[in-house]
Order: structure tokens, then sequence, then C-alpha cells
């Protein structure tokens, strides 16, 4: 299958999973904390006009931080495993959508996990 064709048949899922991600909070009156994972892939789907061959693909996700004691090791040890579960499961989901790509799935949950727990310091910190 042509690889601009597969990115294009691809759009409607990064779309679908950017809405969830975007309208998936809290109740209304309710705060509610979370911490983004974000997985990328470049993937090459041809050349522009300008010539640049790579295209990056991102998908990212909120995971919750609600019911967590951030102060204790345990909060924080259950944090990092809710990050890498979801890193793990966006590594997944990328290696589903580009097959043909070399995935270096665990270069992409390290570095998953990685973003999100940085941004669970930021979270930790308020």
């Amino acid at each position: 299958m042509n690889q601009g064709l597969r990115v294009f048949r691809a759009i409607p899922s990064l779309l679908a999973v950017a809405g969830c991600v975007a309208f998936a909070g809290p109740a209304a009156g309710q705060a509610m904390e979370a911490v983004t994972v974000e997985a990328a892939r470049v993937v090459t789907v041809g050349r522009t006009v300008y010539g640049a061959p790579e295209q990056q693909v991102v998908l990212r996700r909120g995971v919750s931080t609600t019911g967590l004691d951030l102060s204790t090791p345990a909060g924080k040890a259950e944090l990092e495993k809710r990050v890498t579960e979801t890193a793990t499961a966006l590594c997944t989901e990328l290696d589903r959508m580009y097959p043909l790509t070399d995935p270096q799935k665990k270069d992409c949950v390290r570095d998953a996990v990685k973003s999100g727990m940085g941004d669970a310091g930021k979270v930790e910190k308020k």
C-alpha cells in the first residue's frame, strides 16, 4: 500500500484520539489533576515540495492522579505504573498504525514515560 495513502487513512484515527484527549475531562465542578503522556513516531511518507522527508506522528493521553498522594513513595510508584501502562498502550497503537516503520518500542515507551513523569513533577509541585 502506498505510504501516503496509509497516512491519510490514519488521520481519522489521530483525530479521534485527539478528540478523546481534548474532551475527556472531569465532570462539571470537579477538579482533576492529570499528567499527559506523549508517544511520538517519525515516519517517512514522501517528500514535501521543500524536500523534507519526515512527518512526526504524536499520540497523547491524560493519566489521572485522582486518589494519589504524590508526596508518598507509594503514590509516586502508582503514578509511574499508570504512566508506564499508558505509554505502552500508546506505543502499541503507533506500532499498529505504522507497522512498516522501525518501531523501537522500548525507546518509544521509555521516552513516553519520561515525558509523562516530567509532567508529573509539575503536578506534584502544585
